[in-house]
């Protein structure tokens, strides 16, 4: 791309130019530079690019260019994953309409009156963004025809697919009839993407815009882990302390979203949610508040997370257990925000794929083991350690060697701290430690035969790193998690975080440390396995695991039978190595459906 090309030296038109002026936008983005002229020759289109490089103004400013306003038919068609990119993107398209008086937009999607939109359509607008669902409803009661549609998109077309939306968007594509180009736009392109593109695009034009300090913000991403109970307190105190002016707080269930939306008002900070059981004219109306800077903060479940580019957040708090933490992780990432990370599964499923996205010194663990390392590797170099080790606290059944009987109630009851019944039973199994074997993986970059744990019952030394000399370096301090995250928020700096000082006259019992039994607690091994393995390995386990545990908590199989689901899901699955989220979501749910097969069968219980 030329480095001083405009809008104007791309041949729009003077409505199109006023607009853009009059919103203060005088260059196109990379690509809106590439996609605007292939989609004014007609063109069909491929483009991968982060969200927030623009690709709303990439199509919808040569749609706007080729409609017949003098035509009242329907000319342009968008879709898109979630009802509130849908309205983004009609707000997008209304803007750039400012100085045309003919040419209408209406956007259709669920979970509002249908009523309303027939009268939308009933005015005749020549463009139409919808979600797939709703449009193939109007579809089917007459009120909408595609017969004079010249030009389709799809915007984030992977998550829409990948979304169960495969069926209604090529029924769609296929009613119409007198189509001349199609747009594919997404953040990454996965399998179905390029079915959907090999099935309708001809002699389609391919563009790729790297998710590089050019094309992205440049905002600071730091990763968090924190115990369920304390998230609150330490929502509210980071906001505080680091003077957040917007921030953006992913929750992964509506009960979760509220009461932290109601603790967070207690506290004297103005926030409010949004979430499915929300009528939509309340959470569009939230939605506007907080673009528009009148809102502070803005808790969400992931109706949120995708495709939604609000300008100038300062941080995303990802507060999601598992593997469904991936998507607001990485939705953070591709749009360089502060990324406040509580949930270490995004990098055990997801590293090879987050990891290049992160910029130097944007990442920075909080889970008190990575947060310990990460310390310790201050002013060395990296390439000098022999090894890592990990502290473990060794679980609720360190010291018991019959886990034949081991209940749920037992099993959700750690002596030292209070976590949520699924990761209280991964420290019972020493999974979380597994886990946290890959997570170090991908953080430091270090050969999985160079990871090692260590149990360590009281919880002092947080982990450490050992180099080549023979020196040792740890971190120690009380096991308190409000320590490790200031670390992180307030990196490179210091910053008081409530915990107490380590006084080590005070200690009550001497520090020990000792090798972890591996074959009372086999699921521990199966990290260096999984890493060994590669592909899909870690995903696979992940999955199993989560799909066990809950099996387990619902009292279908037994403690034991955890281990035995996640060792047969390891052996028996083998799939390729992911190149897209959606890779990953597959592998995910065939993971997860091998397991429940197993426990249908009866060979796990």
């Amino acid at each position: 791309m030329e480095q001083n090309l405009t809008f104007a030296d791309l041949g729009l038109s003077e409505e199109i130019l006023q607009a853009l002026e009059k919103k203060g936008y005088g260059y196109p983005t990379r690509i809106q530079a590439e996609a605007i002229p292939e989609f004014l020759q007609w063109k069909d289109v491929i483009a991968k690019a982060p969200t927030g490089t623009g690709k709303t103004f990439a199509f919808g400013i040569p749609m706007i260019e080729h409609i017949d306003a003098e035509s009242e038919d329907l000319q342009g068609l968008i879709l898109a994953p979630t009802r509130e990119l849908a309205i983004q993107i009609c707000d997008e398209l209304r803007g750039l309409l400012t100085y045309y008086k003919n040419i209408r937009v209406a956007v259709v999607y669920g979970g509002a009156k249908i009523e309303g939109q027939i009268k939308q359509l009933k005015a005749h607008p020549q463009i139409v963004v919808a979600t797939p669902g709703r449009l193939m409803d109007h579809y089917k009661r007459h009120t909408i025809s595609f017969d004079k549609v010249q030009t389709v998109v799809l915007d984030e077309a992977d998550r829409m697919l990948d979304m169960g939306f495969f069926d209604d968007v090529t029924k769609i594509i296929e009613k119409v009839k007198n189509r001349r180009n199609l747009g594919l736009f997404s953040a990454t392109i996965s399998q179905e993407v390029m079915t959907v593109s090999w099935m309708y695009q001809r002699d389609e034009v391919e563009i790729t815009v790297p998710a590089d300090t050019d094309n992205r913000p440049d905002i600071t991403q730091y990763s968090i882990t924190c115990p369920p109970l304390e998230k609150i307190e330490m929502t509210s105190r980071l906001i505080r302390t680091l003077r957040l002016e917007r921030t953006i707080v992913f929750c992964n269930t509506k009960v979760m979203c509220q009461r932290l939306r109601d603790d967070l008002v207690r506290m004297g900070l103005d926030a409010d949610c949004i979430h499915g059981d929300i009528p939509q004219q309340k959470r569009e109306k939230t939605m506007r508040t907080f673009k528009e800077g009148k809102l502070p903060i803005l808790i969400a479940t992931d109706v949120a997370s995708r495709g939604i580019d609000v300008d100038d957040v300062d941080c995303v708090l990802v507060a999601i257990v598992g593997a469904a933490g991936l998507e607001a992780s990485h939705a953070a990432l591709t749009s360089n925000k502060r990324l406040a990370l509580a949930n270490k599964e995004s990098l055990v499923v997801g590293g090879d794929l987050l990891m290049p996205l992160a910029q130097p010194g944007q990442l920075i663990p909080v889970d008190s083991e990575h947060s310990a390392i990460y310390q310790c590797y201050l002013g060395e170099n990296p390439r000098e350690a022999h090894c890592i080790w990990l502290t473990c606290s060794g679980g609720p059944f360190l010291r018991r060697m019959d886990l034949t009987g081991v209940t749920v109630e037992e099993a959700s009851t750690h002596p030292r701290w209070k976590m949520g019944r699924k990761i209280t039973v991964d420290s019972a199994t020493l999974m979380n430690k597994a886990l946290e074997v890959i997570e170090a993986r991908w953080l430091f970059d270090i050969p999985p035969e160079r990871i090692r744990v260590v149990i360590h019952p009281q919880s002092i030394l947080h982990s450490g790193v050992a180099f080549e000399d023979g020196a040792v370096m740890a971190e120690l301090g009380v096991p308190d998690m409000r320590t490790p995250i200031a670390v992180a928020m307030a990196w490179p700096e210091r910053t008081e975080s409530g915990a107490a000082a380590l006084d080590f006259t005070k200690l009550k019992e001497p520090l020990t440390f000792e090798a972890p039994d591996l074959e009372r607690f086999p699921q521990l091994k199966l990290a260096w396995e999984a890493l060994e393995a590669g592909d899909s390995a870690t995903i696979v386990l992940n999955a199993a695991n989560e799909a066990a545990v809950a099996a387990f908590l619902d009292r279908k199989i037994s403690f034991l039978g955890i281990g035995r689901a996640c060792r047969e899901a390891l052996s028996g699955l083998v799939l390729p190595a992911p190149k897209s989220l959606s890779d990953i979501y597959a592998a995910d749910r065939e993971a997860r459906s091998f397991v429940d097969s197993l426990i249908r069968s009866g060979r796990i219980s």
